[in-house]
């Protein structure tokens, strides 16, 4: 019965996030509780978990996304300098190997954090779950790269799209 609740609850929260924040936005944070829903309602159905249960996963998982938060900002803004640098930008180009050693620490600590909510979620658990979890989670980790991978591509397409708009324009001005 939770289950069928919850599979109500993340489209509910998927409408709600989109009609909250400005356009083609979701609201702040609406993005981590959809990541933490799927990752609850998976663990719950993977590990036959009663509503209880469920509870301790999202809070755990919620304790562990506020901490894993800085550090996937930290990589992802050493990752525009390392970006820029290598598109030449002189400035960055002073700033890419501490950038580069800022990545690779967050990525270590994110590592580090991965392994310690796994072994706080696994506690209590049997071996059969535990490794029913891993496997899980590597699951999950590819659709999240998926669908990553899909709205690259999506928002590539509209830039481009975009790019053509505006150069038929400048075609059409020319022409009058």
């Amino acid at each position: 019965m939770w289950r069928s609740a919850l599979l109500v609850l993340i489209p509910l929260g998927g409408v709600l996030a989109a009609n909250s924040g400005a356009p083609n936005h979701p609201a702040p944070g609406a993005v981590a509780r959809q990541v933490r829903m799927r990752q609850v309602l998976g663990l719950a159905e993977a590990l036959d978990l009663t509503e209880a249960d469920a509870l301790r996963v999202s809070q755990i998982i919620q304790s562990f996304q506020q901490r894993r938060r800085p550090l996937q900002e930290q990589v992802a803004e050493a990752a525009k300098v390392v970006k820029r640098a290598a598109d030449g930008d002189v400035a960055a180009v002073a700033q890419a190997d501490m950038a580069l050693n800022q990545m690779f620490t967050a990525r270590t600590q994110l590592a580090q954090l991965n392994q310690e909510m796994f072994n706080t979620l696994g506690q209590g658990l049997t071996p059969q779950q535990r490794a029913k979890m891993a496997i899980y989670f590597a699951k999950f980790q590819i659709e999240v790269r998926d669908f990553q991978a899909r709205q690259r591509a999506r928002k590539q397409a509209a830039t481009q799209a975009a790019q053509a708009l505006n150069e038929g324009d400048v075609e059409l001005l020319e022409q009058q």
